[in-house]
């Protein structure tokens, strides 16, 4: 058995009995002067560590968000937290699938520490891909807060991430997902319904065997059909002229006709005003 394996099938008892548990302090140098890190912070640095293990990035959900911000809070308050992201999912409207299933991770990954959220997505460089190939979570929610466990103690930092998947939503991703680029050439990361649980059903997408892309949703009309296996990871892509709001559409077609579309949002700005690396 190699490792990679015997490393899936360790996530694998994980996910289904114990859930993923918070990982203890680590001791990472912080500039008191620093900013606390935001949830998008986190987002986009695990986005970026997914790309570089060569694994679609996610899409952020609100609810999702929602989840994972009350159990960041949780964390902020006692260091532990009760909130089951399943439960919760309900409980804000996550959708059910039609075999009333709830495809939600059982145990949000969840950290407090020192860490940079780029250090803290390079903890999960390795579990996280796994995790993603078993259950083909396609969303996330974050949640970001702060910790301190004595009085006068450091001021650690909170990470949440809560992983989702809903019936007939497939993410579109610009890049890492930031919400601002700076060039018109972009690169798509398109996600399709990897799971067979649901070909039969009528109004599930299964899995798309052909996507269109086009910049706005008039113009998938006359976009080419595509095949998803080789259009879905790193898709060149160009956006409209002009700074401002721009939207890049997809629609998915699985074999029995059955089409959904998706839709991503970025801002296009003038690269002068580019943040300094």
């Amino acid at each position: 058995m190699t490792n990679r394996w015997f490393k899936i099938i360790v996530v694998f008892a994980i996910l289904g009995s114990v859930g993923i548990p918070s990982f203890s302090s680590r001791i990472w140098a912080q500039d008191d002067e620093s900013e606390t890190p935001t949830a998008e912070d986190v987002y986009i640095a695990v986005n970026q560590m997914l790309i570089a293990q060569e694994v679609r990035p996610l899409g952020r959900n609100e609810l999702l968000d929602e989840i994972a911000q009350q159990i960041a809070d949780e964390l902020s308050e006692t260091g532990t937290f009760i909130t089951v992201p399943r439960v919760a999912a309900d409980e804000v409207g996550y959708p059910r699938w039609p075999d009333n299933s709830q495809r939600v991770i059982n145990q949000a990954i969840n950290y407090i520490g020192l860490g940079t959220p780029e250090e803290f997505a390079a903890i999960w460089e390795e579990e996280l891909p796994d995790i993603l190939q078993l259950t083909y979570y396609r969303e996330i929610g974050v949640g970001v807060s702060t910790y301190q466990a004595v009085r006068g103690g450091n001021i650690q930092n909170v990470y949440v991430l809560v992983l989702g998947a809903q019936p007939n939503v497939l993410p579109v991703i610009i890049n890492d997902g930031s919400k601002t680029v700076y060039e018109r050439d972009v690169e798509l990361y398109i996600h399709n319904e990897l799971s067979l649980a649901y070909e039969t059903e009528p109004d599930v997408i299964q899995q798309a065997v052909t996507i269109r892309i086009a910049n706005s949703e008039e113009e998938l009309e006359d976009a080419p059909a595509l095949d998803w296996q080789k259009n879905n990871f790193a898709v060149a892509w160009q956006l409209t002229e002009e700074y401002g709001p721009k939207t890049v559409w997809v629609e998915f077609e699985d074999e029995k006709g059955f089409t959904v579309r998706s839709v991503a949002e970025v801002e296009y700005a003038d690269p002068s005003t580019a943040p300094s690396e």
